[in-house]
């Protein structure tokens, strides 16, 4: 049974939210009715009107429902199945907001089925959410927290990074409420982390707020003071001034809880003024209560008289919800003033007992000392009538006392019946609700004995197998362990009843007409109170179209892998050998690490002329983009150093630049690409061993004497459209005996890894050559891949990787 305070409570935390979400929309309605000031429903884009209905699901939930009519209208005119599903979802949710929940079951179970039918993965994590919604409306933490984790999964599924921002935040809410402050600030820190990344700051400041209730629950007060900051920056940013209100008024609590008086009520003036301008009375008025009770603290009496008089003025107008909390809470009053009315009397009675026998004790002993001598027959005969008479009060007494106890005893168990009665109602409830959900999903639902015997399937077994349930008794077993299709039934059932939690597995059937079909199963054990199992719900779902959607990926799969590596064998032929190389410079290595099986990366060497040109790009982009651009790369400069007589680095990459804007197409003003490249070249004498360098982006390293020389690129792109005018710098150095001149890209030192998952970085890369430039070339090429692999760690390769080294 629902505790009647803790329900109430319940619902005003959920007007609460629905009230500041409606605020924080409040924007984006008046954006989306500006644009339909000139449309009407029928022209309206229908995205268009479900959206406008969504956000008005709270403020005008009638309006909503009427918007969400036409889109359900049009949306099966136009034969527009995700938004028609989607429909059907706002109206669950509009429907358990109202408290209709039987309602919103059934529109809710609509839209997932329509989302089953279509295949859309979204549609049916959003109509799991909506069901924990439900859940959460009843204070079924439990239940609701159970579906927002099948939400969860099938958003991880798809990838989804908004809606796994959205599903992280509300499971970590839950848990908050829970008072699980640990789990609950992994999953809002996660929910950060996606939402990051997205424009969602309604949520974003949520979860911030969220995070800050978590770590006070921890009593972590400088993690919750960084967090309410960070909200506030957003809700400032994003001028969501009824988020602004909350921070206000968590900030003040948090001051007044370290002591810091003054703070405090400034930021509770601040939550009353902004509440004012928001006509936010709900957080004025906690405002208002939480000041008073500041100026009681710091002993300013008057002050907390005016607080406390404008605050009770405000509750005067609170809506119809406050004025049932109020009732309800005076009802739990009434019962504990019976209560206490009750032992009251119960003390008077024995007091009054108390003070009639010392009265009469004092009667008794008057009347003995009077007759002591005249009659002392008569005192004897008085002894004994007292003593007979204090007997039988006593006894008297305690015939009272019993029978008050057995008012008491009879009172609880009256109270408890009461309780039962109320369980009994919510349970029948329950079972309505599941029965319906059983009713209409799509999903089988076998009901087992602890030892497999099928007791109960539901209609949907009929449209899925085509059996009826004696049919398949008779033709497949009564048992789950003789009737399943799947091998591994009886190793997942033991597992299920030893472990007590849910198993699942898919296996290959055949229904009743010979056709085979995937089934998903999914054993869940039913606990007593004695934690036995009582009962197993198997639930089957058809993922037919899943498995051979699976298949059809594989085949894709497996014809572009292949495709890859005969690109990537091509690739590899346009680059130079490694005789050739060898020819060039006999000490040398090259690290070529694609993140995907063809790269953007490429190196070049040629000799002309008694000059030794040799270069490392790094196109846009990996993959197979990159892989495009670095062909190109390759066959432009190519061309472009074959007809120079003497090469020259600063020109060649001029006219490299042109070269690529010419068959790029930039001359033709067509539409650009953000396609680029970074190279470094360098060209060296081989009589005068004089090197000239120019580059993009890119830098080349000189080693000599434990000191290392850096030759700095230009910072512009060598087919940036804004600068290809510009000239590229050319800078010459003079090489000695044994120097060591290393080229990359900047795959190597933007690589994620280490205990605290960040870039290598380029300072980490020059100390380590520093360390290693003086061993033989083959040694430090196996030591930069040991270094590559130790820090990268289990963390995936974010980029292409390319090295090219040599010794003069």
């Amino acid at each position: 049974m629902f505790n009647k305070v803790t329900s109430i409570y319940i619902v005003l935390l959920i007007f609460l939210f629905l009230r500041g979400e409606e605020l924080a929309a409040h924007e984006k309605i008046n954006n989306l009715e500006n644009y339909t000031i000139k449309s009407t429903k029928d022209t309206i884009d229908i995205e268009t009107l479900n959206d406008i209905a969504w956000e008005l699901r709270a403020s005008d939930p009638a309006r909503a429902i009427n918007l969400i009519d036409s889109v359900i209208i049009r949306a099966k005119a136009e034969n527009k199945y995700t938004i028609l599903a989607d429909a059907y979802n706002h109206l669950g949710v509009i429907y358990a907001n109202a408290g209709d929940y039987k309602g919103a079951v059934e529109w809710i179970l609509k839209g997932n089925n329509l989302s089953h039918e279509i295949g859309d993965s979204v549609g049916i994590a959003k109509a799991m959410n909506n069901m924990a919604l439900i859940y959460w409306h009843r204070n079924m933490l439990d239940k609701s927290l159970e579906y927002l984790n099948l939400s969860l999964e099938i958003h991880k599924k798809s990838n989804s990074i908004k809606y796994l921002g959205i599903a992280y935040n509300n499971i970590g809410t839950i848990y908050k409420e829970r008072g699980e402050f640990k789990k609950a600030i992994e999953y809002l820190n996660t929910s950060i982390r996606y939402l990051d990344s997205t424009s969602n700051h309604i949520i974003k400041i949520k979860a911030k707020f969220n995070l800050a209730e978590s770590y006070l629950g921890l009593n972590m007060k400088k993690e919750a003071l960084e967090e309410l900051f960070e909200g506030e920056n957003i809700c400032q940013k994003t001028a969501n001034m009824a988020d602004c209100c909350d921070f206000y008024l968590i900030k003040g609590q948090y001051f007044e809880s370290e002591q810091q008086y003054k703070q405090a009520e400034q930021f509770y003036k601040k939550a009353i003024n902004l509440s004012d301008k928001i006509n936010n009375f709900i957080i004025k008025s906690k405002a208002l209560n939480q000041l008073s009770k500041l100026y009681v603290i710091t002993k300013n009496f008057e002050k907390a008289y005016k607080m406390q008089d404008s605050y009770h003025k405000l509750k005067d107008s609170v809506n119809s919800m406050q004025n049932y909390i109020l009732l309800s809470r005076l009802e739990v009053q009434n019962e504990f003033d019976e209560k206490l009315d009750k032992q009251t009397k119960r003390s008077e009675l024995k007091e009054q007992m108390q003070k009639a026998e010392i009265a009469y004790q004092k009667r008794v002993r008057n009347f003995l000392l009077i007759g002591f001598f005249f009659f002392l027959l008569l005192a004897f005969i008085a002894i004994l009538n007292y003593r007979q008479k204090l007997k039988s009060a006593k006894m008297l007494a305690i015939q009272r006392q019993e029978i008050l106890m057995k008012n008491d005893a009879l009172r609880e168990q009256m109270e408890a019946d009461r309780m039962k009665t109320e369980l009994l109602e919510f349970i029948n409830e329950e079972n309505e609700i599941l029965s319906l959900v059983a009713k209409e999903t799509d999903n089988t639902v076998f009901i087992l004995s602890p030892d497999g015997k099928i007791e109960w399937v539901n209609e949907a077994f009929h449209r899925l197998s085509g059996f009826t349930f004696e049919e398949f008794k008779r033709t497949r077993g009564k048992n789950i362990l003789e009737a399943s299709s799947s091998e591994a039934i009886s190793e997942n059932l033991r597992k299920c009843i030893n472990t007590k939690k849910p198993v699942s597995y898919a296996s290959k059937t055949e229904t009743k007409h010979k056709e085979d079909i995937w089934i998903h199963t999914t054993l869940t054990p039913v606990l007593n109170e004695n934690d036995e199992i009582t009962r197993i719900i198997a639930i089957d779902a058809d993922i037919t179209k899943i498995k051979e959607a699976e298949e059809q990926i594989a085949l894709k799969n497996q014809e572009i892998t292949w495709s890859l590596q005969y690109a990537r064998r091509m690739q590899k032929a346009l680059l130079p050998l490694e005789s050739y190389l060898t020819s060039l410079f006999p000490q040398h290595f090259v690290i070529n690490l694609p993140q995907t099986i063809v790269s953007g990366d490429f190196y070049w060497v040629t000799q002309k002329n008694e000059q030794t040109l040799a270069a490392v790009a790094d196109s846009t982009g990996h993959g197979v983009p990159g892989a495009f651009m670095s062909l190109l790369g390759i066959s432009a400069l190519q061309e472009v150093a074959g007809k120079m007589d003497e090469l020259e680095p600063a020109k060649i990459l001029e006219q490299l630049r042109e070269k690529i804007i010419y068959l790029l197409h930039y001359h033709d003003n067509v539409e650009s690409t953000e396609d680029s490249l970074d190279i470094a070249l360098c060209v060296i004498n081989n009589r005068t061993k004089v090197m000239n360098y120019a580059g993009s982006n890119n830098s080349a390293f000189i080693l000599r004497d434990d000191v290392l020389i850096e030759l700095k690129p230009d910072k512009y792109f060598i087919w940036d459209s804004e600068t290809n005018q510009k000239a590229f710098t050319l800078k010459t150095f003079q090489l000695l005996a044994e120097d060591r001149i290393y080229m990359f890209t900047d795959g190597f030192s933007d690589q994620f890894g280490g205990e605290s998952d960040k870039k290598y970085s380029r300072r980490r890369l020059k100390k380590l050559l520093l360390d290693i430039y003086t061993l033989p070339m083959e040694t430090q090429k196996d030591l930069l891949h040991m270094e590559l692999e130790n820090w990268q760690g289990k963390n995936e390769q974010i980029d292409d990787i390319m090295v090219l080294a040599f010794q003069v």
